[in-house]
């Protein structure tokens, strides 16, 4: 899938955000990987983490958060496009959309943007306002 990341011609992509439990992942979808890696953090990488675009966690910058270790541990978690694929499929010109509604999502759209793996957002109003900041 990576290697055809420059093949695709569109994205529908989400976001996660460390606001909300991330052991839901767990609960509701069976990634119990996911619940490890964020436990095996260090403190000072947590709280650099805006939040996952496809897993892929990002600072607020929307640079990978983490040691070489824990960037390595969060790439094995990324089953499809990772965030360099994504940004093959921006840099090409072609769409990755971002789809996210609540307002805890914020600060990880906008990472998405400054990282440039989306450029198209499909928000409320209340994440486009503060985005506008």
């Amino acid at each position: 899938m990576l290697r055809r990341a420059g093949q695709v011609q569109a994205a529908f992509v989400t976001a996660g955000t460390p606001d909300l439990d991330y052991r839901q992942y767990d609960a509701e979808l069976g990634m119990p990987e996911l619940v490890h890696l964020l436990e095996m953090l260090s403190d000072e990488s947590r709280a650099a983490c805006a939040g996952d675009v496809l897993l892929n966690l990002l600072d607020h910058a929307g640079s990978p958060i983490g040691s070489p270790a824990e960037r390595a541990a969060n790439e094995a978690l990324v089953y499809g496009v990772n965030a360099n694929g994504l940004q093959t499929i921006c840099a090409g010109g072609r769409p990755v959309w971002l789809l996210a509604a609540r307002r805890q999502k914020t600060r990880i759209a906008r990472a998405a943007l400054l990282a440039g793996i989306a450029n198209c957002l499909v928000v409320t109003d209340v994440i486009a306002d503060s985005l506008l900041v």
